[in-house]
């Protein structure tokens, strides 16, 4: 931690692979609160040239559902 920052680590499913994240103190209940949980974040990301993200600024967190969402091509042709 370094000042009024702190930093976790999320996974990016775009990338397979985990980025550092930053977030303020405010936001430590909702943090502390989905640790372990799949989540959506938004905020400010830094990236590559390439386009990679190595670096993340949280500045929303909400909760995403227990199940993953099925992608509309798994239920294509499904009939009630």
């Amino acid at each position: 931690m370094r000042g009024s920052k702190r930093e976790v680590s999320v996974f990016d499913a775009d990338q397979n692979r985990s980025v550092r994240a930053a977030f303020s103190s405010g936001l430590l209940p909702e943090v502390s609160k989905h640790t372990k949980q799949r989540v959506a974040a938004w905020g400010l990301a830094q990236r590559t040239a390439a386009g990679q993200t190595v670096a993340f600024e949280i500045e929303k967190l909400e909760p995403l559902a227990e199940h993953p969402i099925m992608p509309v091509r798994e239920i294509a042709g499904i009939a009630p």
